[in-house]
C-alpha cells in the first residue's frame, strides 16, 4: 500500500530477506517461500529504477528454488515472477524459455487428486451406487490443496506475463494456450477463475502483436471481420468457454 514510499527502506528489507533465498533446508523452505513472495510485492512497490540493481540475483535464486520439490515454495516463485512481468513488460521476454516450461508443467499437472485404490473395486467402486460404501469398502479421494494453488498460482503467471508483455509475449500463445483450455473446467474455482483471466489476457496479447484493423467505438457496431485471422481463430477458440 506505501508504494513508492516504501523505497527509503528498499536496501534494509532485501538485505534481511536476501539471506533466505538460500535456505534448503526441509523446515526453512516455507520461510523461503515467503521471502521471495515479500521481494515480489517489494520491488514492483519501489520501482524499475530502484529495485534494478538486485532484479538479476532475486530472479535466479528464484529460479534455482523453482526445482526443489516443494508445492509453496513454488507457489510463490510463480507469483514473483508475475511480478516481475508487471514490473518489467516487455523487457521481461528473455526469462520466457526458462520459466514457460515449469509454469506449463505446472498448469497441465493432474497430481492434485489422489486416490487409493487399494481397496477391492478401485475408483469404481466410489462412484458406484450400492451398498459398498455402508461397508467402508471403498477407495479413498484426497485432494492436495498445496498443488491447486501452486496450479493456479501458475497459471495466474502465464497470464500476467501476457498482460504485461503484450506483443512480445505472442509467439508463446499456442505454446500455452492448450494448457489454460484444460484448466477452464477444472474442479476447483480458483482453476478455473485463473484460467478465464488468462485466455483474456492471452486474447489482448495476440490483439497487441497483430491489431484490428479499425478500433471499435462504444455504440458501433461489432464487425468480425476487422480482427486479424490469428485473433479471429483465437476467440474462436476461447469465446464460447468464457461464456459459459
Amino acid at each position: 500500500a506505501a508504494s513508492a514510499e516504501f523505497r527509503p527502506y528498499f536496501a534494509t528489507t532485501y538485505a534481511t530477506l536476501r539471506p533466505l533465498l538460500g535456505r534448503a533446508r526441509e523446515e526453512d523452505l516455507v520461510l523461503r517461500a515467503r521471502a521471495v513472495e515479500c521481494i515480489g510485492i517489494v520491488v514492483v512497490a519501489v520501482g524499475r529504477e530502484m529495485a534494478g540493481p538486485v532484479l538479476e540475483e532475486a530472479s535466479a535464486s528464484v529460479l534455482g528454488g523453482m526445482t526443489i520439490d516443494h508445492a509453496h515454495l513454488r507457489e510463490c516463485s510463480y507469483g514473483y515472477f508475475a511480478q516481475l512481468a508487471e514490473l518489467l513488460g516487455a523487457d521481461a521476454q528473455p526469462l520466457l524459455p526458462t520459466l514457460l516450461p515449469l509454469l506449463l508443467k505446472a498448469a497441465e499437472s493432474d497430481d492434485a487428486l489422489e486416490f487409493d485404490e487399494s481397496k477391492e473395486g478401485g475408483v469404481e467402486s466410489l462412484l458406484a451406487d450400492d451398498d459398498a460404501s455402508e461397508d467402508g469398502d471403498f477407495p479413498t479421494l484426497s485432494v492436495r490443496t498445496g498443488l491447486i494453488d501452486e496450479k493456479t498460482s501458475a497459471i495466474h503467471c502465464i497470464g500476467q506475463c501476457a498482460r504485461h508483455m503484450g506483443a512480445a509475449f505472442a509467439p508463446h500463445i499456442e505454446r500455452c494456450l492448450d494448457a489454460i483450455l484444460g484448466a477452464h473446467d477444472h474442479f476447483h474455482e480458483e482453476v478455473r477463475g485463473a484460467s478465464c483471466r488468462a485466455l483474456a489476457h492471452l486474447a489482448r496479447a495476440c490483439a497487441a502483436a497483430q491489431p484490428p484493423q479499425a478500433q471499435w467505438h462504444k455504440g458501433g457496431s461489432a464487425d468480425a471481420t476487422t480482427l486479424p485471422q490469428s485473433s479471429r481463430a483465437l476467440l474462436d477458440r476461447i469465446w464460447p468457454l468464457l461464456l459459459n
